[in-house]
């Protein structure tokens, strides 16, 4: 999410207090979703289960690789857009 902020610039440059609803937003969601999983009402409702460590590692693992090549495809197009002007 915090990728798509800007098309050229790095997420890693962009303060992620630029946009206080976005951050807010997700962080919001993130925990209702946490909390659905981890509660017992949440899991009776919803028909949710916990998970385990190794679960958050592969996510994590998986999200991080986005990052990386949106970060690549950024830096790859602003370089390009260098060379043709």
């Amino acid at each position: 999410m915090f990728n798509c902020r800007s098309e050229t610039k790095s997420a890693f440059k962009t303060p992620l207090l630029q946009n206080p609803v976005l951050l807010f937003g997700v962080l919001g969601a993130f925990l209702s979703h946490v909390l659905a999983m981890y509660l017992p009402a949440g899991q009776m409702i919803l028909k949710t289960q916990p998970v385990d460590g190794q679960t958050w590692l592969l996510v994590v693992a998986l999200a991080s690789t986005s990052i990386l090549l949106m970060e690549w495809h950024k830096r790859w197009w602003n370089k390009r857009q260098e060379r043709k002007q």
